[in-house]
């Protein structure tokens, strides 16, 4: 029985591992017809991927992957948001990460990008708005890919239609990410404008030098005491970071 358990899971590691291999490859191809043969391949391998998704390999065969050396912040704040990746653990390690990413940024930035606490010039008072509602579609669209990966894993869908579906689900997750990897370019230039004004002339940024309060309800953790200048480093960094955890090739932007 624990032979038949560890082949299981060294077999459903395997067929993920060679789907993030071919998620990688079609974020990285800009050639039409690979990228349905691709799309194609990954369809196939989820069919294997459900297939084997029994009592013994549902167990999230992928937590707790992340490389810290390289995604410092996504490592520290890990931990914090175990339950969510626990809910989380039939998806992908990339999949996990974008959720925690956002997550991260929706507690700890998405209140301190408005006029109270973040105080810019008209143009950029602007560009700060935006942020708001790019987010909360980009959540919608991630709901909708967890929702419809939730209903495949739990197989109801119409068996002669799971080649089709499957096929709508890998086109799903690769607009999730090119639409990610947006959002997050647009926060990070952002961030870098902010960050250049705030070392120089101080004309977009009119509050750089005060310090962020929050009461003891507010989510807030890890901004507390911070002075904005601070803060938008921060942000800066998380948006890098993302970026390159996502990895999105140029052409694809």
């Amino acid at each position: 029985m624990e032979d038949y358990r560890e082949d299981s899971v060294r077999s459903y590691r395997q067929i993920r591992q060679n789907i993030r291999s071919l998620q990688g490859k079609l974020r990285a191809s800009h050639d039409a017809l690979q990228k349905r043969k691709l799309i194609d391949e990954l369809s196939h391998l989820e069919q294997e991927r459900l297939r084997d998704g029994n009592l013994f390999t549902g167990d999230g065969a992928d937590l707790n992957e992340v490389p810290e050396e390289d995604f410092p912040i996504l490592g520290r704040v890990w931990d914090r948001y175990e339950a969510l990746i626990s809910e989380n653990r039939e998806q992908p390690s990339d999949v996990q990460g974008l959720i925690v990413y956002l997550r991260y940024f929706d507690e700890e930035f998405l209140g301190f990008l408005t006029p109270r606490k973040l105080k810019l010039d008209v143009k950029y008072s602007m560009v700060r708005d935006t942020f708001y509602n790019l987010y909360n579609q980009l959540e919608r669209n991630l709901s909708n890919y967890q929702q419809e990966s939730s209903r495949i894993g739990a197989g109801d869908y119409t068996k002669k239609y799971e080649e089709d579906i499957l096929k709508r689900l890998v086109e799903m997750r690769n607009a999730l990410f090119i639409e990610a990897d947006r959002f997050l370019r647009r926060l990070r230039q952002f961030a870098e404008d902010l960050i250049d004004d705030l070392e120089g002339k101080q004309i977009l940024c009119q509050n750089g030098d005060d310090f962020l309060s929050y009461s003891s309800i507010d989510r807030e953790v890890d901004l507390r005491g911070l002075s904005v200048k601070e803060a938008v480093e921060r942000l800066y960094e998380l948006a890098d970071e993302a970026v390159s955890f996502i990895d999105v090739p140029d052409f694809q932007r």
